[in-house]
């Protein structure tokens, strides 16, 4: 009877322990692909590429790689006969069929991390009042243009900058 529970016990553990080694396996395969990726990639391509995938379904292998905005998604898309290239020069076929670029989720939480720090910044740059002398210095820099429209962005561009010295304290 022991002898039962023990290969019984025996049997649960090997259970176990291949359905880890499996996951263990899966998480090290897309540990894999990155670095394979990253072999591939140019300096552009590794500084824009959020993670990537491997998924295979029936006779396709594909690599999805995501990125940091949709507008390298759609950039790197239009590359992907480049990368097909480097993937075949480097590892031949037999590594992947297909290659997807995808933006990450993440990407919605970046924008919104980086919407409220320029709301901070504006909020920090309306707060910095220019003094008159400021002021006038701006106007007489800008005095010769005539595009009132190019001139108006002049002036609100240069007031920025002189908001932010002030603000950085690289002036009074």
């Amino acid at each position: 009877m022991n002898e039962y529970k023990g290969s019984q016990l025996r049997y649960l553990f090997e259970s176990v322990l291949s359905s880890a080694n499996s996951l263990t396996a899966k998480r090290n395969s897309n540990f894999s692909h990155f670095i394979k990726w990253d072999k591939i990639g140019d300096e552009k391509t590794r500084a824009h590429t959020d993670g990537v995938f491997y998924l295979e379904e029936k006779d396709t292998r594909t690599l999805i790689v995501y990125t940091d905005t949709p507008l390298w998604a759609a950039e790197f898309t239009m590359d992907k006969n480049i990368y097909m290239t480097r993937i075949a020069f480097e590892f031949g076929d037999s590594w992947i069929d297909e290659l997807r670029f995808k933006p990450s989720s993440r990407v919605s939480k970046k924008k919104q991390y980086e919407a409220q720090q320029k709301k901070k910044e504006e909020y920090s740059l309306n707060s910095v009042e220019l003094k008159e002398t400021e002021l006038n210095e701006i106007y007489s820099l800008i005095n010769s243009v005539e595009d009132k429209k190019l001139k108006n962005q002049i002036f609100e561009t240069m007031v920025t900058y002189y908001k932010w010295q002030k603000l950085e304290g690289l002036s009074d």
